[in-house]
């Protein structure tokens, strides 16, 4: 998932031209995703996180990290 409609449309193309058919990409906001709860058996940021972190409070960190935990299995 990406914020920016433009990355996944990037993204998208890419797993067209490589033939991805398991990969799916969403526009979605990592602090309150529509997935219902313990969907994923992982998830995995790859720098969201560090970029929240850099605002003048925590809050949207705390907020993605309580989504990404909402989405998670228990045992994942």
């Amino acid at each position: 998932i990406d914020i920016s409609e433009s990355v996944i449309t990037m993204m998208e193309d890419i797993r067209i031209k490589n033939g991805y058919e398991c990969m799916k990409y969403s526009v979605m906001d990592a602090t309150n995703m529509n997935f219902e709860n313990d969907k994923f058996d992982l998830c995995i940021d790859k720098g969201t996180l560090d970029a929240l972190l850099c605002s003048d409070t925590n809050e949207l960190g705390f907020k993605l990290i309580d989504e990404m935990y909402r989405v998670t299995k228990v045992d994942g």
